[in-house]
Parts: structure tokens; sequence; C-alpha cells
């Protein structure tokens, strides 16, 4: 069910991962591109971002619209992860979302950073085929200091209370080990949770999209690694089967900017301060991610396991 022909990329992750870094800085780099972060998407914590976008969509999405499936991307990827909403509803949301905003642009390369498109990246690529999805792999170590210690993260806070469904928790799925046990969860551990379960649900999607990539976090802003997987991402994201290509120039300089706000707070410390059910929580939560994709293979870290017990963490 095509509705557009124009060349996309859609870039996604947790959160936490450079996402307004490659919304505001990607078409900096491509020639005859225009790259966005999270559009139509806003936080409390950012009131004059917030307002210059109820400019442009309109107060009603950008209020109480930010917590209804029909207007947000995050809402639509929870309530479609849980079976609330079916298939045909979601792609008439994304059409209605982002049809007319993507063909709007003249550049010929549309690129969207957005952690919330997470749960409808499929129907994304079937209503957009000449789309490709790059999904961003970060450290759950680092990723949970990040989203605990920032100020711009609210999940699970007063903001995502359990009644309005905006994010996925254990127990909306009977299932899931941790269901039972949710609510006496750390917020540390309800982290690590969310981190493998949103990759999970993105990897499951995305072995229906023919064109995917993942990346590290690391490899991509590791001064010594950047500028190898930076092209490749480059590379991967200006060229098409069908003949379409936009050249581009890699800018490392760019990468040593701050856009997006450091973690503000010091709630949690770096792993090598955790104690032992800390990272036992999280070697039970995430343990195969990291395996996969090679993370926590330090002696340090698994000397911290080594006397731990995971069965607690167990339903």
């Amino acid at each position: 069910m095509a509705v557009s022909r124009k060349h996309c990329i859609f870039l996604s992750s947790t959160g936490r991962t450079g996402t307004k870094f490659f919304g505001e800085t990607m078409s900096r780099m491509i020639e005859d591109c225009v790259s966005v972060h999270e559009p139509d998407t806003t936080r409390v914590s950012m009131p004059g971002d917030w307002i210059r976008k109820m400019a442009k969509f309109g107060v009603p999405k950008m209020l109480w619209g930010q917590y209804r499936e029909c207007y947000s991307f995050g809402k639509l990827s929870t309530t479609r992860h849980r079976g609330i909403t079916g298939d045909d509803k979601v792609r008439q949301y994304i059409i209605d979302n982002r049809l007319d905003y993507i063909e709007g642009f003249r550049k010929g390369l549309y690129i969207e950073s957005n952690h919330i498109v997470y749960g409808v990246l499929d129907q994304i690529v079937e209503l957009f085929p000449n789309s490709k999805i790059i999904w961003v792999m970060r450290d759950p170590r680092t990723w949970v200091r990040s989203a605990i210690n920032s100020n711009a993260y609210h999940l699970y806070s007063m903001w995502d209370w359990d009644s309005i469904n905006l994010s996925v928790r254990a127990f909306n799925f009977p299932d899931d080990p941790s269901a039972g046990r949710w609510r006496k969860m750390s917020k540390f551990e309800k982290y690590c949770w969310y981190y493998t379960n949103i990759n999970n649900r993105a990897f499951e999607l995305m072995e229906k999209c023919p064109n995917v990539r993942i990346f590290r976090y690391e490899d991509l802003f590791n001064k010594d690694k950047r500028e190898q997987y930076f092209t490749q991402m480059l590379d991967y994201a200006t060229g098409f089967d069908d003949g379409f290509k936009r050249d581009y120039t890699f800018k490392p300089e760019l990468l040593d900017i701050k856009i997006h706000a450091a973690a503000s707070k010091r709630l949690l410390p770096k792993w090598q301060k955790w104690n032992s059910g800390m990272a036992d929580a999280m070697n039970f939560h995430c343990g195969e991610i990291m395996k996969r994709f090679g993370y926590g293979d330090e002696a340090e870290w698994l000397e911290k396991l080594s006397n731990t017990d995971s069965i607690k963490y167990r339903a």
C-alpha cells in the first residue's frame, strides 16, 4: 500500500543514542537532504520547542494529542505493541501524520530521527517503500545511566503514569517474566526491562523490512572508530536500489558539538561503581542483547556477576 515514492531514512532507537544530533546534522553532511528530529513530539522540559511546534502543528496535536495514538507515534507504538490498535488504523495514522509533511519538503532525501517510531517501522516502510531503517544500539549500562540522569527523559515519570498507556510496562504482557513483580521493581530495573523490550520489539518488526542496518552508538561516536562507522552509515543512507544517490561529506567536527543536553543529574553512577545486585539485575534483563552486540565482556563487569544470584529476578 505505497502512498509515496519519496526516498527516506528513518533512524530510531531506545532514545539517548544521539537521535537529536542525527536529526540536526545529517542534512549538513548530505546534499539535497532534509533531516529532522521528532518533528511533532515535544516535552514539558522544552517549552520553547513546544511553542514552536504548536504554531506549526496546532494546539490539539501538541497538547492532549501527545497522549492519543492518532497524533502521537509514541502512543501508537505502545498501543500496537499491546495489540490494542490494529494495522489498518496504524497505517491510516501514519498517513495522516506524515504523508503531507514529508511530501512538503522539496529536498530529494528525507531523514527522520525519532525513537518513538520503533513500533511502526514495518508499516512506515510499507507506506513509503523507498525507505531505509537505521537502528542505533547503545550499551545498556551507559544507556540506563544516561536515561535516569536526564531531565529530558520522562519514562515512568509523573508525565507517563500507568493509566495513560504512553509507554509499555511488563504487566501489559501477562506472559512476561517480570509482569507479576513490576510494581515492586526499582526504577533502575524497570529501565533495564524497557531497554530490552523495546529493542526486541524493533528487531521483530525490522525482520519484515528489506533495508535495515544496525549501528552501535559507541562505534559512531568513538573518536578512534567514528570515521569508519559514520562513513558506513552515510554510504548506506545515501544510496538506494533504484539508483537514487546523493553525495555526502563526512564532517567529524560536527560530532564534537554538544547538541543534546547531557545527563544533568547524578542519580546513577557509572557501572564501575554499581553493586553486584544492580549488575545482576542488568544481566538478567539485558544479558542476551549485551552478548549479541559485544557488550559486557570486561573482566571487571564479569567479576561483578560472579558472586550474584539472578534467581531473585525471576517471576
